[in-house]
């Protein structure tokens, strides 16, 4: 069924994996309800896409039923609940399309017109230390996707003390913007309290939110040779990073 409320739309359909919204929309947000009479367990660790990009990944907890997540308004035609087990069981699927939302006018938007500073071609990529396949390249491939297990996330190894990544620049570069793109497959927290530096010059401190999608640093034209993110405890992983050139 649709109901229209207050210059909103619901698409809700049953599913079986994936819900066709029939066109693209911006949607605000996801509501899945899992079965109330037993195994709610069985959404454990499912993957949300959207037009097979990743929004989240589902933790359970004892009874629960309902999940709401945050799409930030992402533009998509093709919802996805996928699960790498026997089963996949959920009863409802719900998205969310604000009608009054104007992308024109957000500034959370990633603006592509802005030159990014960074790509596997005129970088230098270290890092304190890689996992297995989260080289630390990965996170200047151009995939802003979440999902750690598609290839194209960096993530820092068991090691002691703090964990960095670095890109250095050719030369000194003014920064305006650092986008970085966290992991979504998992909502354990591997970016909170990670401190983002242009050169030794400090733009912001993350804090961990399950409901984003990228974080938006402000550098506000710093100066210098070289973008360090780093961690003093956990791992250390994320997926993209853009580096914006000050406007």
């Amino acid at each position: 069924g649709i109901n229209a409320e207050y210059g909103k739309q619901w698409y809700q359909r049953r599913v079986r994996g994936e819900v066709d919204l029939e066109k693209e929309e911006y949607i605000s947000y996801i509501e899945i309800m899992g079965r109330a009479d037993c195994c709610g367990d069985r959404l454990e660790g499912a993957i949300i896409t959207l037009d097979n990009r990743t929004i989240s990944g589902l933790s359970y907890t004892k009874d629960q039923t309902y999940w709401k997540l945050d799409a930030n308004n992402l533009r998509g035609r093709f919802l996805r609940v996928s699960l790498e087990n026997e089963y996949l069981t959920l009863c409802e699927v719900k998205a969310m399309v604000d009608f009054d939302y104007d992308a024109s006018t957000d500034s959370n938007i990633v603006d592509p017109g802005v030159e990014n500073l960074v790509s596997i071609d005129n970088v230098v990529i270290t890092s304190s230390s890689e996992a297995v396949g989260g080289e630390a390249a990965n996170a200047v491939d151009g995939e802003v996707d979440g999902n750690y297990y598609r290839g194209g996330c960096f993530s820092s190894a068991v090691q002691q003390g703090g964990k960095w990544w670095k890109s250095t620049f050719v030369g000194e570069q003014s920064v305006g913007k650092v986008i970085i793109y966290p992991r979504l497959d998992s909502l354990d927290d591997y970016l909170g309290g990670a401190e983002v530096r242009v050169g030794d010059q400090l733009c912001d401190t993350i804090e961990y939110d399950a409901d984003k999608l990228w974080y938006t640093v402000e550098c506000e034209g710093k100066k210098a040779d070289s973008v360090t993110i780093s961690r003093e405890t956990g791992y250390l992983q994320f997926c993209e990073v853009i580096v914006q050139a000050a406007e």
